[in-house]
């Protein structure tokens, strides 16, 4: 990981509550719950191919994600598990879980990634994908951001 990413991915820890709750007015977080969908969007994209009939498996995050969801741009991938990306849940009292049954066939401790697309300006969208399963939706987050986001999303 280049020092710009590292960079980056410490900027987005701290802009997840402080700028979020800054703009509360004027940001809002979108999420999906199993089979639902954002806007008109899908909640799936294309499978990734298995190691099988890939000529090389994605090495790294970003290329798996990027291989996940082609014709997106797509700004960052971060390694996960099949159990982080199923257990990631936001708001209350009662906690939506948008990952929950989802990577039918996975183990939760199959190797997994957090993939971050952007959708416009100030527009983001958080993807759990883990191979050879279509990448699911989690969030598209939108609002004042001055960081690329990475990882798990944190949402206050």
């Amino acid at each position: 990981m280049n020092h710009t990413a590292v960079k980056n991915s410490r900027l987005f820890a701290g802009f997840a509550l402080v700028p979020l709750l800054a703009a509360a007015s004027c940001a809002s977080a979108t999420g999906v719950a199993q089979g639902g969908s954002v806007g008109n969007g899908p909640t799936q994209v294309s499978q990734v191919q298995s190691s099988s009939t890939a000529a090389t498996p994605p090495t790294d995050a970003l290329a798996l994600c990027r291989q996940a969801l082609p014709g997106r741009d797509v700004v960052s991938g971060t390694w996960a598990t099949v159990a982080d990306l199923r257990n990631w849940g936001y708001g209350g009292p009662v906690q939506k879980q948008p990952l929950l049954n989802a990577f039918q066939g996975a183990a939760p401790t199959d190797q997994a990634a957090w993939c971050w697309t952007k959708g416009g300006q100030d527009s983001f969208t958080a993807w759990g994908v883990a191979a050879p399963n279509a990448a699911r939706l989690a969030i598209t987050v939108n609002g004042p951001n001055s960081a690329v986001p990475s990882g798990e999303p944190r949402i206050p």
